[in-house]
């Protein structure tokens, strides 16, 4: 009986092993930031494109059997900080769900600053 629970001990440890370096690999989630300050630095290291500009249009688009759809808003690009070139146009594509109950998330003429983070892949 010790025999058997010495080896089932040591097939654990052998797995442990292994998995180790994975577990290690994994991305760990982002520090919740403690100031304003580290909010920003947190968001502008995630996003892809930075700009302040302008919304010019938004658009509901339908999706078929029964999805909720998408939200197109167009942005001109005044500003260009990050991966964008100023006087150039951004079309942010949100999850309609966002956008029921009536709830006005981007108006056109509205100026702002936008940091959508990079894509996920």
């Amino acid at each position: 009986m010790i025999h058997r629970t010495c080896r089932f001990k040591s097939i654990g440890l052998l797995a442990l092993f292994l998995a180790l370096p994975c577990l290690l690999s994994a991305q760990a989630p982002a520090p919740v930031p403690l100031t304003l300050q580290d909010a920003l630095h947190q968001m502008s290291d995630l996003a892809g494109i930075i700009f302040v500009g302008e919304v010019l249009a938004i658009r509901h688009r339908a999706r078929e059997q029964g999805a909720s759809g998408v939200v197109e808003i167009d942005f001109r690009i005044d500003q260009a900080v990050r991966g964008c070139t100023a006087g150039s146009t951004y079309t942010l594509r949100e999850w309609a769900g966002l956008w029921e109950g009536g709830d006005e998330r981007y108006r056109p003429g509205q100026r702002l600053r936008l940091m959508p983070p990079r894509p996920r892949r």
